[in-house]
């Protein structure tokens, strides 16, 4: 299979002029959430999470332990380990649409960027299109408006989350919101199967 995230939604649109269903998106982004989540507890930064660095290695499966994406692409990767236990980065990557907030406000990183990368891609399955955001009253959110029928109060959590990190000690826990997702996938499944 081996396919990219971004080389299924491509083929999905080239397919049926729509974009990645929302219960598939759903899916995708609880794996996006625990891969990373994973790779945060290594002390690892990836600092280049984007669709094209995921790759769809299975069929997607429920209840799995192992999931359907994995994760290339390590070249960027940082080891947290090899600095101080309170370094942080002012390096602003300038490609438009993989600017995290923090770059946008030139405040110091860590884990943001990766955070951003995840919404960024979960993004492009919901939507077919690379994020864009902006900043409203003291939060920042994206531009694209939901669909109506789209469980709005699960995504708004989770792009209000990730994108609106307070700062670099203060990281979100990617497994409550996968857990959001969760059991939004438990309760839709059984109208599936």
């Amino acid at each position: 299979m081996d396919l990219h995230i971004i080389d299924v939604c491509n083929k999905i649109k080239q397919g049926t002029s729509k974009n990645v269903d929302e219960y598939i998106g759903m899916i995708f982004t609880s794996q996006l959430l625990s891969i990373i989540d994973y790779l945060h507890s290594c002390h690892i930064i990836h600092a280049d999470i984007k669709p094209d660095n995921f790759v769809l290695m299975s069929k997607i499966a429920i209840g799995i332990k192992v999931p359907s994406l994995q994760l290339i692409d390590f070249g960027s990767a940082i080891d947290m380990d090899s600095f101080d236990k309170d370094d942080e980065f002012t390096y602003v990557v300038k490609t438009d649409n993989f600017t995290c907030c923090e770059m946008l406000e030139n405040r110091s990183w860590t884990y943001q960027t990766d955070l951003f990368g995840i919404c960024g891609t979960a993004h492009v399955i919901l939507f077919g299109k690379y994020i864009e955001v902006e900043k409203k009253s003291s939060n920042w959110q994206i531009k694209t408006r939901f669909p109506r029928y789209f469980q709005k109060d699960i995504w708004d959590k989770f792009f209000n989350t990730l994108l609106n990190v307070p700062d670099c000690k203060t990281m979100p826990n990617l497994q409550t919101l996968k857990q959001h997702f969760d059991e939004e996938i438990s309760y839709r499944q059984k109208y599936i199967f």
